[in-house]
Order: structure tokens, then sequence, then C-alpha cells
């Protein structure tokens, strides 16, 4: 390709096949002589995705790829790197933005639709430069502008999420952490049942000891669409089960964790859920699971989720970081109430329910205004 794309020149293409991670430190393999005590002005990559074993830890290969890069950069050298999108959000990448953002210039992200056949991941390009500046770092859709975050910004968002937040996005983030708040870190989680083979163990007509048992796709907000396969609930064949007594809790939200919405229902029929499913029992000191329920389906905590973590994916890590209001005693019973409608089909309920987490928190019209623009129009970044 070298070749031909410069038929008119003379040239040995300097191309090297090896393995680029080979070195004692990383493998315990030597590294190739090129590299040996080398620095280099532009280091470009699409590296492999996927787990490697490094030293005993976990890694995903891309970030061993832009580790070695970065430490081979010389001064001032440029870095620009094809890689997944949970690279921007996903926690464990978080120590890898923390150290792009104190130690180097992150020149520019640019987003893209998935581009790879097989591969349903978004992807990025993140450009980096062997600096330490102030500069504002500049977030792309494809080649399209988008906007600029300082990186101190960045650096103060959960986990050094890369997600583009600008200064009257923030105030608004601002207003939920001024509150005085609470998180669902001492929840109760599960996942739903893993039967181990579906196509055995599900029925898609009720038999004799059979129950119904919902799937990801019946989770809508507040209330469940009617289940469309049944079990029979021998904890013994299925292979992964949580606690009975957390499938047949007098109350439980359930969740669709594959979305890049915040779609949580209530149950308070003991129902069972297969693992398209996340179950949470919520323990807030000042808040019942009705409230919870309500803001969590509330627009300003899916503005929340979207700006914090630009996630495609509903994590309890980035749940249990949400601020939850410590509520007095009148407003709980408020937004219990307001709950209890939306869950009765109260038509009118839903939209006040919206009003009344704005006028609690403060927000102004253009504010409000706003929220709903990226919430509806799904913009994540």
């Amino acid at each position: 390709n070298l070749l031909a794309k410069y038929p008119g020149f003379v040239f040995t293409p300097q191309v090297y096949c090896f393995d680029y991670l080979a070195e004692p430190t990383l493998l315990n393999t030597p590294e190739h002589p090129l590299l040996r005590n080398k620095s280099f002005d532009y280091i470009l990559s699409n590296p492999p995705w996927g787990a490697k074993r490094v030293n005993k830890k976990s890694l995903d290969s891309f970030a061993c790829f832009m580790t070695k890069a970065l430490a081979q950069l010389s001064a001032g050298g440029t870095l620009n790197f094809l890689l997944p999108e949970a690279v921007t959000n996903v926690r464990a990448h978080a120590w890898l933005r923390e150290r792009l953002l104190s130690d180097y210039t992150v020149n520019k992200i640019s987003r893209y639709p998935k581009v790879f056949s097989g591969v349903t991941t978004r992807l990025v390009a993140i450009e980096v430069t062997k600096t330490k500046s102030t500069e504002e770092v500049k977030f792309f859709n494809g080649k399209e502008f988008h906007g600029a975050v300082k990186p101190e910004v960045l650096r103060q968002t959960v986990n050094c999420t890369f997600a583009f937040v600008h200064k009257d996005e923030q105030s608004i983030l601002d207003k939920l952490f001024k509150k005085q708040y609470s998180t669902l870190t001492n929840s109760v989680w599960a996942l739903g049942i893993v039967t181990g083979d579906n196509a055995a163990k599900l029925l898609p007509t009720p038999v004799e000891g059979s129950e119904a048992i919902f799937t990801g796709k019946e989770i809508q907000p507040y209330l469940l669409r009617p289940a469309q396969k049944y079990i029979i609930y021998d904890r013994s064949r299925f292979q992964q089960v949580a606690k009975d007594k957390i499938y047949r809790a007098d109350e439980k939200l359930v969740y669709k964790f594959i979305s890049n919405r915040l779609v949580f229902a209530y149950d308070d029929k003991r129902r069972l859920f297969l693992n398209s499913a996340n179950i949470l029992i919520p323990y807030l000191p000042t808040l019942g699971i009705k409230t919870v329920l309500l803001f969590l389906n509330s627009e300003l905590f899916q503005f929340a989720y979207m700006k914090m973590f630009g996630e495609v994916k509903v994590l309890k890590g980035n749940l249990c970081a949400l601020p939850f209001p410590k509520l007095a005693a009148t407003d709980e019973t408020m937004f219990a109430d307001v709950c209890d409608r939306i869950l009765g089909n109260d038509q009118l309920a839903s939209s006040e329910s919206q009003q009344r987490i704005y006028d609690y928190y403060g927000l102004s019209p253009k504010q409000i205004k706003h929220i709903k623009e990226v919430v509806h129009n799904g913009v994540l970044a």
C-alpha cells in the first residue's frame, strides 16, 4: 500500500512486524531493538481491544498500548489513538484518564458511530500531546466541533469522565450537589435469574406450577408490561440466582442495564426477573422507595447521568454516584404521593413530577428547557 501510494518514489518502506508490547516489564520477553531507548514525535494506532493479562493484573490491551506509547513520545510529541468509547467513561479506565489530564495535554476527543463490521460500540479518537497545558479539551462529533472544556473541569467529574459539559450544564449539576445528599451505596443490588438454558427453561404459556417471569423488554418507567414468558421456579435448576428474599421482597425496583436511559419500574408483587433486568432495593435515610423511583425516572437525573458518565449502560457504580437529596418529611411525602398517582395511571402526575423536582432544585425555565432538549434529543455529550 505504501509503495502504491507513492509510485514515483524509489525507496524501501520502513515497515516492521513485531509485538509492540514485548518487553521484560510487561510480558517478560525481550523488547524489539527498534524501540529500545527510542522516542517518537508521532505515534498513531488503532490498537487491539480486549483483556490482557499483565503482571497478574487484567488490563484492556488498548490501555497497555497507550501506556507504552505515552512513555515513548518525545517531548512535545503527539499521540492519536482510535479506541472504544469505553475509554472515555468506564470506571476501570479512570486511572488512564486522570493520567492524561494531569501529565499531558488532551487536544481533542472525536466521537464516531460504529465503523467496524461486527463491532457494536461507538468509537473515539483521542489526540494527546506530551506537554503540560491548561488549554481546553476540544470535543467533536465526527468532524463537527461540539465544544471545549477545561481539563480541571473533567478532573472534577466522577471518575474523570471525558464527557462534554459546558459551564451552563455544570451549573445545573452543581445545584444537585449543593443540596445535602446521600447515595445508593448501601442499597441491595442483584441480578435477575440466569437460567443457563433459556430455550429449555422459559415457557411460552403457563403450566401447572409455573409463574410469570419478566425480562428487560417488559420494563418501562414505573410499570411493567405484561410478561411474555413463564418459568418453574426451582432454584436448583438455574445457573445463577440471587437470594430468594431479594426476588420475593415486598417492594423492589427493577431496571434495564443495557440502555442509554434510566428506566426503573416498581414491583410489589414479589415477581421474578431474568438477568436482562437488574434489581435494586434502595436504602436512603430520608427517602422511601417510591420517591427514589420518582427521581430515577426524572428528566433531571437522566440529564445528570448522561452528562456525568456519557454511558450507554446503566451501571451500579454510576448509580451509586448520583446525589439523592436528604428530604424533609413533608417533601418526601409529597414526592411519594405523586409517585403513587403515576403508579395508579394518573395521566397528569408524570409531568407534575418533573416540575416538582425542577422546583425543588430551583432550576430556571432556561435550564429546564436545556435539560429537556438534551434528554429528549438523546445528546450524550
